[in-house]
């Protein structure tokens, strides 16, 4: 935080505590209660470069006695100090900034506080004596609209034609299909569950041949799924 950005939140602080006499009970109300909200961070973080406004450029005019001429206009820096201090130039503007600065960070922490955890499931799946040399990598992680998996394998070969692969996730004798690929191309293949996987105690990739019954064939992969 930069010096400049320190005397700010001073002064801030400072008009906070000590209000204006000419405050109403609503006013004074409001000040009490951010008070607390400005030591928050988020609140002094460095402001963006906004448009001057003019009244800052202006420069005084000659006086008609032919006084000394007016110095050259502020530079840049000078004049974005000259824009803050207007901004609190009187005890209700340092109330309305304190008021907004308090307001910027109670969304922040709500927006914090409200900010969806998914919940992530990763654990391994091996080859069995169809694909021994196969194995894989899988990531489950509870959406909105179910269970996103994820499933990356190595040294499986693509499905033959007329079958394809099918993934499943398994409790006892109940059998939940995940979906369908066949892998012709290596990369991440993306299945989706309507059920909570980590629900489930195993996780099978089977090879189904086209128009056969659906019911899970030869298992290629297969992987215990952890529970927490």
């Amino acid at each position: 935080m930069s010096d400049d950005v320190v005397g700010r939140r001073a002064t801030a602080l400072e008009s906070a505590t000590t209000a204006p006499a000419d405050l109403d009970p609503a006013e004074r109300l409001m000040a009490e209660r951010i008070r607390g909200m400005l030591a928050h961070p988020a609140v002094w973080l460095e402001p963006p470069d906004l448009p001057v406004h003019p009244a800052a450029l202006e420069t005084p005019a000659e006086s008609p006695t032919g006084a000394q001429a007016a110095p050259p206009a502020a530079g840049p820096e000078r004049r974005r100090r000259l824009r803050w201090r207007g901004l609190f130039a009187t005890p209700r503007a340092r109330l309305l900034a304190a008021a907004t600065a308090g307001l910027a960070a109670a969304v922040l922490a709500v927006s914090i506080v409200a900010w969806p955890h998914h919940e992530t499931v990763r654990f391994a799946l091996a080859g069995t004596d169809q694909a021994p040399g196969a194995r894989a990598s899988v990531t489950a992680t509870k959406l909105d609209a179910g269970w996103r998996v994820t499933l990356d394998a190595d040294d499986l070969p693509g499905a033959p034609e007329g079958t394809y692969y099918q993934g499943w996730v398994v409790r006892g004798g109940d059998y939940v299909p995940l979906g369908t690929f066949h892998l012709r191309q290596p990369g991440e293949v993306e299945l989706w569950a309507g059920v909570a996987v980590d629900e489930f105690t195993r996780l099978e990739v089977t090879r189904q041949r086209m128009g056969g019954a659906q019911t899970p064939g030869e298992v290629i992969l297969v992987g215990t799924i952890p529970h927490r």
